[in-house]
């Protein structure tokens, strides 16, 4: 099952032991070496913790109510998980992170991802182009397989990806309005 983050973010997570909600999502933390969420934050403390984490180890299931854990038990704090300290100190956003090809062009900025729910793995990006031409244009759709490198500061997809879009640029097709009279052929160049 496919979940964007605008859908994970602010869905409620249930214990079965209380039998109800014990938080909402506030936001996903994404791993940048792999682009796997490890955890997702909520959006208020739970047991007195500032921060307070749900590990995606720890989700059970996602249910259209809410994600569901075994218990309270599974909240952890920001010093609770050595691995989640140290994402947590990168400061690491894949929204709105700046998107270039390998060959150094800017493409635009990340809006939205697409996660696959059982892998916590991300599956898609969503970036809006930024340039005054493409200001009214469709957002572009990045498959995973077309990422090469994720920092802090960028992330980078594979030349192919701008050779395959100048490819289809100017597509000519024709067609017929079959409520006119007379029947000519239209030609429509599509950017």
């Amino acid at each position: 099952m496919l979940l964007s983050n605008k859908e994970l973010s602010n869905q409620s997570v249930l214990s079965l032991q209380i039998g109800g909600p014990i938080g909402r999502v506030k936001r996903a933390i994404v791993d940048p070496k792999d682009l796997t969420i490890l955890a997702l934050e909520l959006d208020n403390g739970w047991l007195e913790k500032e921060r307070s984490f749900i590990l995606s180890d720890s989700v059970r299931e996602h249910h259209k109510i809410g994600l569901v854990v075994d218990s309270a038990d599974e909240i952890v704090g920001y010093d609770d998980v050595i691995k989640l300290q140290k994402l947590l100190d990168q400061q690491f956003d894949l929204l709105n992170l700046k998107v270039y090809t390998e060959a150094g062009k800017f493409i635009g900025v990340i809006i939205e991802f697409t996660i696959v729910y059982n892998l916590f793995l991300i599956y898609q990006i969503y970036v809006k182009k930024t340039n005054w031409k493409n200001f009214f244009g469709e957002d572009l759709i990045i498959d995973r397989n077309m990422i090469v490198d994720v920092t802090n500061d960028k992330l980078i997809i594979k030349d192919e990806f701008e050779k395959i879009k100048q490819k289809n640029a100017f597509v000519q097709q024709q067609f017929f309005n079959p409520f006119r009279k007379n029947n000519k052929k239209v030609v429509c160049i599509e950017k």
